[in-house]
């Protein structure tokens, strides 16, 4: 069998067998339809990568005292609502590859890898109301958000963007289901009070997780993350990295006119992205764009003070930088 997430050794009772058991069940759920609508035996996929969402949910679960069963069944909502994510934007940039797998939009065409994701969602949805009504509620207003970035990126793709314009896609389409996750964790613990400061943490992990993924578009040209190589760039996603290079006096129009290129063009020229990235990185704005993202990680101390002081928070705590930090 595919392990679908990337295991790292996480302690506070260490979660990799909840990890396990999550895996598990959206694997059943996806082995339950009938498979003259999709067979997955025949068509896998890899839809839960590094867990980020699930890991999230699971440690500052540990950290709110939440049952292990509860915080896992949030994960699953999580952990769904994202595959389906994936499965919609593959079709929005053409990506062909997935994490070291081909997508199944290109496999199966579009039509198929929407529907899936559609029905995927009806999935998230139905685990939520099991929990909960207002847990599936909310997270009805999470996916809207996500929707809503989506298309806010889509309109403002190959445009010289702001960073406030950018802030708030990421917001919306990234940080919105760590929010989800934060919100349904506090609801489901005995401390209410501490959705403020769990939702901060949340939305500033969430975007400043999306801020790494971004500059890695630029540094992972070799293909060492098992994708399309720079996919943001050649689908027109104006990204942080990017943005900081456009409003650089030394090289922003060259950037510019490139961009522009690349759309007349219709994404077909590898050979300007390339370029582009190499400025971007040359220029070393992406470095700047990782240290934007640990900022944002490092003024949320005060929120992360107010959470219980136990062993699962440094794990929290710990987790959460190795996020930022990382290279893959």
């Amino acid at each position: 069998m595919i392990k679908y997430f990337s295991i790292i050794m996480l302690t506070s009772a260490n979660i990799n067998p909840s990890l396990q058991k999550i895996e598990s069940e959206i694997i059943k759920i996806f082995k339950s339809i009938d498979k003259d609508v999709f067979d997955m035996e025949k068509n896998p996929f890899n839809f839960m990568g590094k867990a980020a969402r699930a890991k999230f949910t699971l440690l500052l679960g540990d950290t709110l005292g939440v049952k292990r069963r509860l915080a896992q069944e949030i994960a699953i909502c999580a952990e769904l609502i994202h595959t389906a994510s994936l499965l919609h934007d593959d079709c929005i940039d053409d990506s062909s590859l997935r994490r070291g797998l081909k997508t199944i939009n290109s496999k199966m065409g579009p039509n198929t890898a929407i529907l899936l994701g559609d029905l995927i969602v009806s999935f998230a949805f139905d685990c939520a109301m099991k929990i909960n009504p207002e847990t599936a509620q909310t997270l009805v207003g999470s996916v809207k958000k996500m929707t809503e970035g989506a298309l806010l990126e889509e309109n403002l793709k190959y445009k010289k963007i702001s960073r406030a314009q950018y802030d708030k896609i990421i917001s919306l389409k990234t940080a919105s289901i760590f929010n989800w996750c934060a919100i349904a964790v506090c609801s489901a613990s005995d401390k209410i009070e501490l959705i403020g400061p769990c939702s901060l943490i949340a939305k500033s992990v969430g975007s400043g997780f999306q801020i790494v993924d971004d500059a890695l578009d630029f540094e992972s040209e070799n293909g060492s993350l098992d994708k399309n190589i720079l996919k943001d760039i050649t689908a027109g996603k104006i990204t942080l990295p990017l943005i900081l290079a456009m409003n650089d006096k030394a090289c922003g129009n060259k950037i510019k006119d490139k961009v522009a290129k690349l759309q007349n063009e219709n994404s077909a020229n590898i050979h300007i992205a390339l370029e582009i990235a190499e400025t971007v990185k040359t220029g070393q704005f992406t470095d700047e764009a990782r240290k934007t993202a640990k900022s944002m990680i490092d003024d949320i101390a005060p929120a992360m003070d107010e959470l219980p002081s136990n062993t699962a928070k440094d794990d929290l705590k710990n987790f959460i930088y190795s996020l930022i930090n990382r290279t893959s």
